[in-house]
C-alpha cells in the first residue's frame, strides 16, 4: 500500500475539498461513508457476534480489544477529571509536533496513532497500561530465556495478607510493599534466598477488588532460582519469615496459621492461569502473569482493575465509581514492576525503560499509513470517539479510505463552525 496522504487540507474552506491520492497512482477518492454505506461517525466493520459458535480471528480481536480501549478511556476520563494527563492521552498532540502519523502496528497489524499526548499511566489507562504490559511481557519473557538457558528454574511467589471491608486499600498496600521490603533485608531471609541460589526477581502488586470482602492486594514475585531449587522447603520458611514480616508491620492478623497455610505460595512448572488460553487465543504463562496481572479478567466475584472499568461503563456494579477511584488513589506514586538490582545488566537486558517512555515510544518497524495535519486532527476529534475509532479501522485495510472519510469530517466540521463538543 503507498504511503497516502490529503492535498491541501489544513487551512480553512481549502480543507474542505479533501482531495485524496496515494504515493504511487492512487486514484483520487471523495468522502466514503465506509463499508456497506454506513453512517458516517460509526464503527464499521466489526461484525456483532450473533452465534456463540462464531469463532473471532485474531485480528478481529484485535480491533474489538482496541475499541474496547478507547471506550474504556473515554469512562476513565469522566471518573478521572482532575487529572490533565489522563484528560489529554490520546487526544491533543503531544508538543512540538506537526502532524499527526497512522501507523500500521509490526506486532498485530493494526492501525494506531503517533504524536499524541499520552499519560504513561499503567496501572490505569487502557490505552497506555496495555502497551506498558506488552513492553513488560517482552522483557520478562527474554530474561526467561536467558535464565532457563543458563540452566536456572524460574518460579511464581504469591504472598497475600488478610483483608477486611472496612480496610482502606492505601493502607494495606502500603503495609504489604513495606512488608517485602522489609523482608528483604532480612538476615535469616537472606540466607535462605544464598542457600536455594534465588539470584534476581521481579515483583508486581496485583490488586482484585470482591464486594464481600473489599479489595484483596497481593503481591507476585517472578523468582529465578538455581536448578536445584526445593520448591517446598523454601515455601515453609518463606511462609514464616512473611508471616513474622507482616506482624511487624502491624497488619491484622486474626489466624497466623492460615497465614502461614495460604500466605506464602511457590509455584513451579507454571500453570497457573490456563483457563485464559480460549479466550485471548494463545497461551498464557510467568511473563503474561506477571506483566498483565491488573489487566486480566478477574475470577468468580473477584474483580481486577479493567473489570471495575467495565462495570463503572456497564453499570454493573454498585459503587465501582467510588472503588475505582479508591484504587487510582491507592497506585498513585507506586512503582509496579519492579527488577532487582542489577538484574537486567546481568542477563544482558538494556536498561530499563520508564512507563512514560514506553507509552509514548513508537514501534520502529510500523509502516507509516497516513500523515493528517493537526487541523485535521482536530476535525476528526470534532466527530467523536466513534470518528477517531473509524479512522484507524478504515486505515487497517485502506488508507485511501481512511483519508477520504477524514476528509468528510473536515467538511462535518468546517460547516459546524468548528463548534461542538470533543470526544
Amino acid at each position: 500500500m503507498g504511503l497516502a496522504t490529503v492535498e491541501g487540507a489544513g487551512r480553512g474552506t481549502q480543507a474542505a475539498a479533501g482531495r485524496v491520492s496515494a504515493v504511487g497512482g492512487g486514484p483520487d477518492r471523495g468522502g466514503l461513508e465506509g463499508p456497506s454505506g454506513s453512517p458516517l461517525g460509526t464503527i464499521a466493520g466489526i461484525a456483532a457476534r450473533n452465534s456463540a459458535d462464531s469463532v473471532a480471528t485474531t485480528r478481529e480481536m484485535g480491533k474489538l480489544a482496541r475499541a474496547e480501549r478507547y471506550e474504556l478511556q473515554a469512562v476513565l476520563r469522566g471518573l478521572i477529571s482532575e487529572n490533565r494527563r489522563i484528560q489529554g492521552c490520546l487526544r491533543f498532540p503531544r508538543g512540538g509536533v506537526s502532524e499527526i502519523q497512522i501507523h500500521q502496528s509490526h506486532n498485530s497489524g493494526l492501525a494506531y496513532y503517533s504524536g499524541l499526548q499520552t499519560c504513561g499511566l499503567g496501572g490505569v489507562c487502557p490505552a497506555c497500561g496495555s502497551k506498558i504490559a506488552e513492553h513488560n511481557c517482552r522483557e520478562i519473557q527474554a530474561a526467561l530465556d536467558v535464565w532457563c538457558g543458563r540452566g536456572g528454574v524460574p518460579a511464581l511467589l504469591t504472598l497475600t495478607m488478610p483483608h477486611y471491608r472496612s480496610q482502606r486499600l492505601s493502607d494495606n498496600l502500603n503495609a504489604m510493599l513495606a512488608a517485602y521490603r522489609a523482608l528483604l533485608g532480612n538476615g535469616s531471609y537472606r540466607l535462605l534466598r544464598k542457600h536455594v541460589k534465588l539470584d534476581h526477581s521481579i515483583r508486581v502488586p496485583e490488586i482484585t477488588y470482591g464486594p464481600r470482602n473489599g479489595f484483596h492486594p497481593h503481591l507476585h514475585i517472578l523468582g529465578f532460582f538455581g536448578a536445584d531449587f526445593d520448591a517446598s522447603a523454601f515455601e515453609r520458611q518463606f511462609a514464616r519469615l512473611w508471616l513474622a514480616n507482616l506482624q511487624r508491620h502491624g497488619v491484622r492478623i486474626d489466624d497466623p496459621a492460615a497465614v502461614l497455610l495460604r500466605g506464602a505460595r511457590v509455584q513451579l512448572g507454571f500453570t497457573a492461569g490456563a483457563e485464559y488460553v480460549s479466550k485471548l487465543g494463545r497461551s498464557w504463562g510467568l511473563a503474561e502473569e506477571v506483566a498483565k496481572a491488573n489487566r486480566k479478567k478477574g475470577r468468580g466475584e473477584h474483580y481486577s482493575p479493567a473489570d471495575l472499568l467495565r462495570h463503572v461503563r456497564d453499570d454493573t456494579l454498585p459503587g465501582a465509581q467510588a472503588v475505582y477511584r479508591e484504587y487510582v488513589a491507592a497506585i498513585d506514586g507506586v512503582h509496579l514492576l519492579q527488577w532487582s538490582r542489577d538484574m537486567r545488566n546481568q542477563l544482558g537486558l538494556k536498561a530499563e525503560k520508564t512507563d512514560q517512555a514506553v507509552a509514548a515510544g513508537e514501534d520502529q518497524a510500523a509502516a507509516v499509513l497516513a500523515r493528517l495535519t493537526l487541523y485535521e486532527w482536530r476535525a476528526v476529534r470534532f466527530g467523536g470517539r466513534a470518528a477517531v475509532l473509524r479512522v484507524l479501522h478504515l486505515a487497517d485495510d485502506d488508507a485511501d479510505g481512511a483519508l477520504g472519510y477524514v476528509g468528510e469530517l473536515v467538511r462535518r466540521y468546517e460547516l459546524a463552525g468548528r463548534g461542538g463538543v470533543m470526544c
